[in-house]
């Protein structure tokens, strides 16, 4: 009889601090996704651009993008023009986390674009002119 009793003491137990964890996990998963949710809009504010470090190569017109510096896995990467038209587009999702992404931006005319790097549910963006 104490026997039983003891075991269905532990399983309760059990019961009730495995739903404190689960409870815990699920308060830190929401305090990341505000986190995440924070840093992506569709228009960038000057905070989120600071977020991501992008260097500019002016004497050959090169832009790095050092991905580790981003808190977000990109999925692609894209360029538009003053029209707001899509002169380039990559898919990105494949490469390692500290990847420093080159964009040649020889091949494009002087003028103000915008790069915009993708994730599957945002869009963190920086405009850039070319001179």
């Amino acid at each position: 009889m104490h026997r039983k009793i003891a075991v269905m003491c532990l399983v309760l137990f059990f019961g009730i601090t495995s739903g404190l964890s689960a409870q815990n996990a699920a308060k830190s998963t929401a305090k990341t996704d505000k986190k995440v949710s924070a840093l992506l809009s569709k228009t960038s504010t000057p905070e989120q651009e600071q977020d991501w470090t992008i260097f500019h190569d002016e004497e050959n017109d090169i832009y790095y993008i050092d991905f580790e510096t981003i808190k977000v896995n990109i999925s692609d990467v894209v360029i538009r023009d003053e029209q707001n038209k899509v002169v380039y587009e990559e898919d990105v999702f494949d490469l390692p986390v500290n990847t420093i992404y080159e964009l040649d931006m020889k091949a494009y005319k002087a003028g103000k674009y915008r790069i915009e790097l993708r994730t599957f549910t945002d869009i963190i963006a920086k405009n850039i002119e070319l001179k």
